[in-house]
């Protein structure tokens, strides 16, 4: 029989306090997701903001001083680690990195998608959850200082970091990390009313809101897909999770349910009747009958259309049917086509999460078009779906014309 979500939250809470290693992320030792390098990587970052999020939440639902206190020192791992935006071959402590073993990369702890992750959830978070200490606030206002040196005139709004291995592309711009960054703006803006702050979360919003136009870092809407892009250019890549993929033609769940968590928290800090809302709402909307449409018969999500079984993404489109509603974005055409898709979702996650299931990440080959790689997001997945199992109630199937 399925566990109740709340019991089933606790499960992965649970899982993340053990993996808990002694600087705050998980241990490599203890936890099955992190990458092992010869040296801190840059996707053991991934997971840390959004684990301590889902064990705030945890805590908040249950009042034990475990999770808070695990979560607390993964926020602050995840506001710790990030440095300055340094150009990557003029760091001495780089070069002194490549000098001892010439095959390791450089690591990377100045890419901009750590400073909105370091922003948001980690340092919010905390802040909201200790409100008394503000040792850190100095820390929040650098993150957000070296973020806006990376902004650029070009659609994208911020460079991210790293340079593209093509050199007919100024910058990645993916999607999903900018909305990281983008949520960091506007997590910072809330808890300090930085006008600036506001206004630089809106400016990269519009990035979302502007339709992709081919060969250009412009838009990220594919009209025809209904979804954001995971990236604007041409070029077949592999990135995390896909082999060969012409990003600028398919969307996937990263940034399906991103984008429309960061879009909705946008609009609430905007004055009524703003002039970008109706396209807010019509982005997010269309998204979500993306994601339901990414869909198994049998209930489970998959990362880009029917690929493989993902825990995470179906709690992710979860998630973003909650954030519509939360919005007032939701229609009654929009429930009502939904519902059984929304009903199939739930119950597939609650029967698919068991022990064996979730010791795996979460993940299920079915036509192997995607992967669990690398491991490190699979632990991000695990925190989407404690805070979708949190947020039970706000997916629940609606009830529209007498129909389910």
């Amino acid at each position: 029989m399925p566990r109740e979500p709340l019991e089933l939250a606790r499960s992965i809470g649970d899982r993340f306090v053990r993996w808990q290693g002694a600087s705050g992320r998980p241990d490599p030792e203890t936890c099955p997701f992190v990458t092992r390098k010869p040296q801190f990587y840059p996707p053991n970052t991934h997971c840390t903001a959004p684990i301590a999020r889902a064990l705030y939440r945890l805590a908040d639902r249950t009042g034990e001083t475990g999770y808070k206190e695990s979560a607390d020192r993964y926020a602050i791992f995840s506001f710790s680690y990030p440095r300055d935006p340094v150009a990557p071959w003029s760091d001495p402590q780089k070069t002194l990195w490549l000098q001892r073993a010439a095959e390791r990369p450089p690591n990377t702890s100045c890419a901009t998608f750590q400073y909105g992750l370091a922003l948001d959830p980690a340092w919010t978070e905390f802040r909201r959850h200790n409100p008394e200490e503000d040792c850190f606030d100095a820390r929040a206002d650098s993150l957000f200082d070296w973020t806006q040196r990376r902004r650029t005139d070009r659609g994208q709004a911020y460079e991210l970091g790293y340079a593209p291995t093509d050199p007919n592309i100024p910058d990645w711009a993916f999607t999903d990390d900018l909305r990281l960054i983008g949520s960091g703006l506007i997590g910072y803006y809330e808890e300090t009313g930085r006008q600036s702050a506001l206004e630089a979360a809106l400016r990269l919003g519009d990035y979302y809101l502007r339709a992709h136009q081919p060969g250009t870092a412009e838009g990220a809407f594919l009209q025809d897909l209904g979804t954001w892009c995971i990236g604007p250019w041409p070029p077949v890549v592999s990135v995390e999770h896909l082999t060969e993929f012409r990003l600028d033609q398919n969307g996937w769940g990263w940034s399906a349910r991103g984008a429309a968590e960061f879009l909705a928290r946008v609009h609430a800090a905007l004055p009524p009747n703003h002039p970008r809302a109706a396209l807010m709402q019509d982005r997010c909307l269309r998204s979500v009958r993306w994601q339901f449409g990414c869909q198994f018969p049998e209930g489970a999500v998959g990362l880009c259309g029917q690929d493989d079984h993902w825990l995470g993404m179906t709690a992710g489109a979860l998630l973003s049917l909650a954030d519509v509603r939360r919005a007032g974005w939701s229609t009654a055409e929009l429930e009502q086509d939904l519902g059984p898709a929304i009903a199939q979702a739930r119950t597939w996650l609650l029967e698919a999460a068991t022990e064996e299931f979730l010791d795996a990440g979460g993940y299920r080959k079915v036509t192997g078009r995607s992967s669990p790689t690398p491991p490190d997001n699979l632990a991000c997945l695990l925190a989407w779906t404690v805070e979708a199992l949190l947020r039970w109630d706000e997916s629940e199937p609606i009830r529209t014309n007498g129909a389910a």
